[in-house]
């Protein structure tokens, strides 16, 4: 049974919540900004005629400050939540004070450090295109390293500044706005063959309307998900087991090619491993998705209490289903993230009047099973 709608618009239009549009909007647009502030020390006029080689997404260039965009402060969080998914002990810590407060603490560091990694593979790369780097060497590395490093930093502040004067937490809504962009990008990308007549405008149109019914569709099955009573999931769980089960199945398939290369040495130990990769991807993402939802629930639960596995077994299906669909049409994904962070920023801002100013990995209330 779904519980019905009982908040009305009028309590949502304050002059306080029309503010922090405004610092939402004003804060998404610096972000889009310093995406297209280029690295110092590029030939631009050499990078023109090169192009931009986009690695890391469709829509940012992968020459910019912000090329990492929110990956390594995000891959921090993933890591950090499932480490709170396999310690009860460490999630019971993460839910006080202090810890909420260490945690965000903690995956802020560790995105500074992987930024600086991945720096210098960027710029590694862009020193061998040749023409693109004035002055290749130490200088540019060491310029790269503090580029992304500050991007990073840069995009901590303004997560910070949605999450005290704007809506939601503010590193959700930059997510959903990068994710938002790339969902559109293939429609957008249309529009020239559209103009030009290699796209019928009845197929365009069919395009949208199968993109947008697909992310209304699962929308319509998340928030069914949670309205049900009693509730069969929260926003956070739709957010995270998403998440966090793709990034176990490829560290654990990384393992597997890194174990079949060091017994098979040689040209044949590629294809083996590339072969193994393929058949395990699909059972592990069921297996993983499973499994993230089972032992997050369980973190939850106090000493001896134990999952309702039977209340999991509609979540598990329902992400299954979308995690593997992903797969094989890849904004399958985007389209949950998206429709999963939307729940969890309007949790947050209901009503308008409450401002919930806690990180990513804050406690969750999840309902007794």
């Amino acid at each position: 049974m779904i519980a019905p709608m009982t908040d009305t618009p009028a309590r949502f239009l304050t002059p306080d919540l029309f503010r922090r549009i405004a610092v939402t909007l004003l804060a998404l647009g610096l972000y889009r900004v310093g995406q297209w502030i280029p690295l110092p020390g590029l030939n631009l006029a050499a990078l023109a005629q090169a192009g931009t080689l986009d690695t890391f997404s469709v829509s940012r260039p992968s020459t910019s400050i912000m090329a990492l965009g929110l990956l390594p402060l995000l891959t921090a969080l993933v890591l950090a939540e499932g480490l709170l998914c396999l310690s009860p002990r460490l999630r019971r810590w993460g839910e006080t004070p202090s810890g909420r407060t260490k945690l965000w603490r903690g995956a802020i560091i560790a995105a500074l450090t992987l930024a600086a990694l991945q720096a210098w593979g960027v710029a590694r790369a862009l020193e061998a295109i040749p023409g693109v780097v004035i002055a290749p060497g130490a200088t540019f590395q060491v310029g790269a390293t503090v580029s992304f490093v500050g991007a990073t930093l840069i995009i901590v502040w303004l997560s910070d500044g949605i999450t005290r004067h704007g809506l939601g937490h503010g590193f959700w809504v930059l997510l959903a706005a990068s994710y938002a962009e790339t969902f559109v990008q293939p429609l957008v990308l249309q529009l020239p063959l559209l103009a030009m007549g290699a796209i019928r405008v009845g197929n365009y149109l069919l395009s949208i309307a199968t993109w947008f019914g697909f992310l209304a569709l699962t929308t319509a099955a998340l928030t069914a998900l949670v309205k049900a009573r009693p509730p069969l999931s929260t926003p956070q769980e739709l957010l995270w087991v998403p998440l966090v089960a793709p990034m176990a199945v490829t560290l654990a398939v990384s393992a597997v090619l890194m174990t079949v290369w060091l017994v098979l040495p040689g040209d044949s130990a590629l294809a083996v491993a590339e072969g193994i990769a393929m058949e395990l991807t699909l059972p592990m993402l069921t297996i993983a998705v499973a499994a993230v939802v089972l032992l997050r629930r369980k973190s939850m639960l106090l000493p001896g209490e134990r999952v309702n596995v039977h209340a999991a077994v509609p979540v598990i299906a329902a992400l299954v289903a979308a995690v593997v669909a992903s797969v094989f049409f890849p904004h399958a994904k985007i389209a949950l993230l998206l429709a999963a962070i939307g729940l969890v920023i309007l949790e947050t801002i209901r009503p308008a009047t409450t401002h919930i100013e806690t990180p990513p990995l804050a406690p969750e209330r999840f309902p007794a099973t």
